[in-house]
């Protein structure tokens, strides 16, 4: 991943740890377009960072301070972002008012981006994330030092011993992402959204703060006017932000059959951009994108459908983004590189990333109560991304009633004071987390936007009734936006998006699922309607990786019940779980590994 990677040291920087530096990042040159440049080399800190070409990383010096600014401030011109983050650490320097800057900043800036700023005068280390916590970045602190970057696998050898998040796994077992800042490693954390750290090495005071977290209460009334047309202003203001900031890359889309990337592209052409696109081949959703290509008049590209034959294909995966991306994403990095080769990294990708999330899944709203209720629904919940209950306590010799406790004081710790607003907030991180990190994959090719994680909109649809958003709804939107989108079904469910009789009806359909009892109704019968079409070859190539695997390694045995999870694995036939599985087994050995070869 091209980006930032800092080390700070109270103690000073040795030899030893400068040469460890270097060679970590030799080997994090992933491209041969990668290079790495040294910002910053003195007693107590040193600031590189790797990229290509094209990604978006600035350095700005003055006699009091070196900033850098990975990522890019949409509604900023660029003869305005020096000036404007060189007063952010003047803002910072007052303690007083630091606070109170940075969020009025943070509210201002329209971006995906991360400022390390060095304050040569006061000897002090501040770093900070945009409001949405856009770019993973990563953390290590301990009594006299900080470790920032926006790989893992950079920080991994400077711990004293690699070990592995027990309450992570646990997490990613359940859900397929780790709460909080957790991240699959002990004692390294993934920096929350529009949070601040700052360390002085001098003093050996290291502070940080969440300086302002997103409002799932919606305390913010909805503003007036009509829904459907605040949601298309929203997004084309967004959308032309990010427009005339990389206008000088060659624009392209990934298209799928689904509604969120028509709606991208239809915004897109709105604005006089007309990209390429490009769609992966998969299960048929690729001719849906190439009709809506063709009735939008763009070219598209199908990639090659490229199977996953050998564990070296999800290594790769694990390796590059330290087990954050599951191995069920093995073959994206194939279809990645076949862009990179078309396209070189001086493009920009376009995608419909969030929109079904924020505007048309059907969150709860009803048949909950207490924390409690919650945690019942999850820990029984059919919805794909989760994993039975029962099967992790055996993999991981717990109890049940202790995962309960743990879930219950989870969600207890949220600060919304409604039920069904703590389940918006699991359900955005659980997005933040997953989808997230998948988008970030495609950065270490190119940039990546999505139009629909522009705040004003992100926080004009938490305002929505949650009863209100629906496929209905989400189809409205796109026809405000251009009548041909709705001109090819929506794959997902074959409809045509100009059928009103049965769009109403499954708006009522959407409703009842909002129920946890009927949800899990209708999952168990879509599960069970899916499970009748298997490739058995492959999934046993995948079991017989996970035993011998298991099998051979004493340090996943650390973590892993060998009887019990052997017991578990050959009595799981959902090839997705089996990778989840795989994806924690091979990034133990990576970072174990790796730790060792520096």
């Amino acid at each position: 991943m091209p980006g930032m990677n800092i080390v700070i040291k109270s103690e000073g920087i040795t030899q030893d740890t400068k040469c460890k530096f270097d060679q970590i990042q030799n080997q994090m040159l992933h491209l041969p377009s990668y290079s790495y440049q040294s910002v910053l080399n003195n007693h107590h800190v040193m600031i590189s960072y790797t990229s290509y070409g094209s990604y978006p990383i600035e350095v700005f010096k003055t006699k009091e301070f070196v900033i850098v600014l990975e990522g890019l401030i949409y509604n900023l011109k660029n003869g305005d972002i020096e000036k404007k983050t060189i007063e952010l650490a003047l803002a910072i320097r007052d303690k007083k008012t630091s606070s109170n800057a940075i969020r009025q900043f943070l509210i201002q800036a329209d971006g995906e981006f991360v400022i390390a700023i060095y304050d040569k005068i006061n000897n002090e280390l501040n770093i900070l994330n945009d409001i949405m916590g856009r770019l993973p970045l990563y953390y290590y602190q301990d009594n006299n030092s900080l470790i920032v970057s926006r790989e893992i696998k950079f920080i991994v050898p400077f711990l004293i011993s690699p070990n592995l998040n027990k309450d992570a796994i646990m997490e990613y077992l359940l859900f397929g992402f780790a709460f909080s800042e957790n991240t699959l490693m002990d004692n390294i954390f993934r920096l929350k959204p529009a949070t601040q750290l700052s360390f002085n090495p001098e003093k050996n005071r290291f502070l940080k703060e969440e300086i302002r977290k997103i409002d799932f209460d919606n305390k913010e009334k909805l503003p007036k006017g009509n829904m459907v047309n605040t949601l298309k202003k929203l997004f084309l203001d967004g959308l032309k932000n990010r427009i005339d900031k990389t206008s000088k890359l060659k624009p392209i889309i990934s298209l799928s059959g689904g509604l969120d990337s028509r709606a991208t592209l239809a915004g897109l052409l709105k604005l006089n951009i007309k990209p390429e696109g490009i769609t992966n081949p998969g299960g048929g959703e690729e001719k849906y994108a190439k009709h809506i290509a063709k009735d939008f008049n763009i070219d598209i590209t199908q990639t090659e459908f490229k199977k996953i034959s050998n564990y070296e294909n999800y290594n790769e995966i694990v390796f590059l983004k330290d087990g954050l991306n599951s191995c069920t994403s093995a073959k994206m990095i194939g279809n990645l590189t076949e862009m990179y080769e078309k396209f070189g990294d001086h493009s920009i990708m376009f995608t419909g990333l969030m929109g079904g999330e924020i505007l048309r899944y059907s969150n709860l709203t009803s048949g909950l109560k207490t924390e409690k209720d919650l945690t019942n629904f999850l820990m029984n919940s059919k919805d794909n991304y989760t994993y039975t209950t029962e099967n992790v306590c055996k993999m991981l010799n717990i109890n049940k009633n202790d995962i309960f406790d743990y879930l219950t004081d989870y969600f207890s710790s949220y600060e919304e004071k409604n039920i069904y607003k703590k389940y918006v907030h699991f359900k955005f991180e659980k997005d933040y987390k997953w989808a997230g990190e998948g988008e970030d994959r495609n950065r270490f090719f190119f940039w990546s936007i999505t139009p629909f994680y522009y705040f004003p909109l992100y926080q004009y649809t938490l305002s929505i009734n949650e009863n209100k958003k629906d496929t209905l709804l989400f189809r409205n939107f796109l026809y405000a936006l251009d009548k041909r989108t709705c001109n090819v079904p929506y794959y997902n469910n074959k409809m045509s998006l100009n059928n009103m009789f049965g769009l109403h009806l499954l708006r009522l359909a959407e409703r009842l699922v909002r129920n946890p009892i009927i949800r899990n109704i209708a999952q168990s019968i879509l599960l069970f309607k899916k499970n009748k079409k298997k490739d058995s070859k492959q999934i046993e190539d995948i079991r017989q990786l996970l035993l011998d695997k298991l099998k051979n390694s004493t340090d996943i045995q650390k973590y892993f019940s060998l009887k019990d999870t052997i017991l578990v694995i050959n009595n799981e036939e959902k090839i997705n779980y089996l990778l989840r599985f795989l994806t924690i087994f091979l990034y133990i050995d990576f970072a174990i590994k790796w730790h060792k070869s520096f």
